[in-house]
């Protein structure tokens, strides 16, 4: 199993990438939350208001669930960090094999 974090412009983009990497069965789930980003920008840094998504998903599908998040990120270029979980606790493992994620 993986956690990609990544970044979207607005709540609306990424409530729709969310949806569609769940509908796709590209995630099993992902959670989104609001934030404020700061970044340096021509020497400067810039702050920006934005949503945070954490998506659960599998190594076989990262390259899928990159393509997705890009393109619900138009005219900006996407960070997509992905995170190898090493354990995960059996009921929600046997919940994943029920819902057909492996």
């Amino acid at each position: 199993m993986l956690f990609v974090y990544t970044t979207f412009r607005n709540h609306e983009a990424a409530q729709k990438a969310a949806h569609a990497l769940v509908e796709r069965k590209l995630a099993v789930g992902v959670n989104t939350w609001p934030i404020s980003a700061h970044f340096g920008s021509a020497g400067e840094c810039k702050e920006t208001e934005g949503t945070a998504a954490l998506v659960r998903t599998f190594e076989t599908k990262l390259p899928e669930v990159e393509n997705l998040i890009a393109e619900f990120s138009p005219g900006g270029v996407p960070m997509v960090a992905a995170f190898a979980v090493w354990r995960i606790n059996r009921l929600y493992k046997e919940w994943l094999m029920k819902q057909g994620f492996e």
